[in-house]
């Protein structure tokens, strides 16, 4: 066994303004996923749903090559606009 002693160098902690500008808020990553064609402010909608129903939604949305989030949008406004 070695006596040899391990130097461990511990960095200084992050302030909050350099870590809010090494990563985006939680609205910049939900708007950086939307598909928005005129650039319109997203807003998150959660809603809950039986395990059984989420499972055959995305099996459905896997086999239509689509996510759940554009197939819910795209109900979402023939609902709205019907």
């Amino acid at each position: 066994m070695s006596t040899e002693k391990k130097k461990v160098t511990i960095k200084a902690r992050p302030t909050r303004a350099s870590a809010a500008s090494a990563t985006p808020g939680g609205d910049t990553w939900v708007s950086q996923g939307a598909e928005t064609p005129n650039k319109e402010p997203i807003k998150r909608l959660t809603i809950d749903i039986p395990a059984s129903l989420h499972a055959e939604l995305k099996a459905h949305c896997a086999h239509e090559d689509t996510t759940i989030a554009r197939l819910v949008r795209g109900l979402l406004d023939e609902v709205v606009k019907s």
